[in-house]
């Protein structure tokens, strides 16, 4: 068994159909290692409140802002959603562009690689080291 973040269960991570098609533990090994170290590093760094990122499980509208499947209109075979290493976040108490320049402070991240601009109902992070998304903010080596 690998890492298990802190702060979000796995039904705040994959979509329904995902969740009820697979185990827990097949489910957590869909997830690179550094992006379930990132949620916990992100609750760290935004303490107040609620971070979400899946809400269906308790009635809400998001599924796919975790681990994305070819159900999603958003899907794209190599996007870090897709791959285990993407999130979109959603704070009860940041606003999206100061939860931006707050970490835009910040001089290294351990695990966080990337923050997309472009959002501002929701805050895009993910642990890729290379490449390239549309409208990248910063990334950390």
């Amino acid at each position: 068994m690998g890492y298990r973040p802190t702060y979000f269960r796995i039904q705040e991570l994959v979509p329904p159909e995902l969740y009820e098609l697979l185990s827990e533990e097949a489910l957590w090994n869909l997830f690179d290692e550094e992006a379930l170290k990132a949620l916990d590093w992100m609750k760290d760094m935004f303490p107040k409140g609620t971070i979400t990122i899946n809400d269906w499980s308790w009635g809400g509208n998001y599924k796919y802002s975790g681990f994305r499947t070819k159900s999603s209109s958003d899907y794209s075979e190599h996007s870090a959603h897709s791959t285990g290493k993407g999130w979109d976040m959603k704070f009860s108490e940041y606003v999206i562009e100061e939860a931006r320049e707050r970490l835009g402070e910040v001089e290294y991240s351990p695990f966080v690689r990337r923050v997309e601009l472009g959002t501002d109902t929701w805050l895009h992070v993910d642990t890729i080291k290379k490449g390239s998304i549309k409208s990248i903010y910063f990334f950390w080596p």
